[in-house]
């Protein structure tokens, strides 16, 4: 798996210099070509696929469908 850019919380879209930077801070030399291989990683996540039916305002978000990926190291 592959990390291509980090935001910040209520970010709206991608700041690509930001991103960039945030990258370098993080992972340091192990970003090639934009990206960070990412190998240590176990656990789930979620993509969001339809409507939007429910928000809190904060954090949890309801969509129609969501796809879980689940990636074991």
């Amino acid at each position: 798996m592959f990390l291509k850019n980090i935001i910040e919380c209520g970010e709206q879209k991608i700041d690509q210099t930001a991103s960039e930077r945030r990258m370098s801070e993080i992972f340091g030399d192990k970003v090639q070509n934009g990206k960070a291989y990412i190998n240590w990683f176990s656990g789930e996540f979620s993509l969001p696929e339809g409507e939007l039916l429910r928000w809190d305002g904060v954090f949890r978000k309801t969509f129609e469908n969501e796809i879980l990926i689940k990636v074991q190291n």
